[in-house]
């Protein structure tokens, strides 16, 4: 079920004028699911996925939102809990191994220090909207970088739609769940990518 945009809308209305006064606390959230899922138990393929280049506008410890069609909001309130760069290349790492039962996916901080292995991953966000009462649309660039061989070069394009969770307020949770299931979606279509691709011999 959707949230209705305008009952979400007046609640970020009512958040903006109540920061004025006070500071409520801040609530934070991950795209790390709990519990966490165990990864793929084999050794091939072996990849390593850099951190993932963002827009300027969503490349921020808050939550941003669209308000309109040419309007955003910064929820000062309403934070990631670590950079949203990590979040999203290591969500993926994790999909693409347990997709591919890959126990040597992983997710680094810095692309300059990645361990030699079958596959780099680069990706590189496009567009990242969160749409209260909607859902969240992903526009994603990605490359996977053999050891050996040609480059593979993918988009995906997903739209999820926020649905209602375990409480009836939880709109922003219901939002970040959306992300999850679009990341999700995403490490999908690149696991079929890396199926197709062969693996260089050592």
């Amino acid at each position: 079920m959707k949230f209705p945009t305008r009952i979400i809308l007046a609640t970020l209305a009512a958040l903006a004028l109540s920061a004025c006064g006070s500071t409520p606390k801040a609530t934070y959230y991950t795209l790390t699911e709990n519990p966490m899922k165990m990864p793929g138990a084999g050794k091939v393929p072996s990849i390593v996925v850099a951190p993932a280049v963002l827009p300027d506008m969503v490349d921020r410890p808050q939550l941003v939102v669209r308000t309109a069609s040419n309007g955003v909001m910064l929820l000062e309130q309403h934070r990631w809990a670590d950079s949203l760069r990590q979040e999203i290349s290591r969500v993926i790492a994790g999909d693409l191994g347990r997709q591919l039962d890959s126990s040597r996916v992983v997710a680094v901080v810095d692309a300059a220090q990645a361990p030699d292995t079958d596959f780099r991953l680069l990706l590189q966000v496009q567009r990242l909207d969160t749409i209260p009462g909607e859902g969240v649309a992903l526009d994603i660039n990605w490359q996977l970088l053999p050891r050996t061989g040609k480059a593979y070069s993918g988009r995906s394009t997903v739209n999820e739609p926020a649905t209602r969770g375990t409480a009836a307020d939880d709109a922003f949770g219901a939002l970040v769940a959306a992300h999850r299931r679009a990341m999700n979606r995403v490490a999908a279509e690149i696991a079929a990518a890396v199926r197709t691709m062969p693996l260089a011999t050592r």
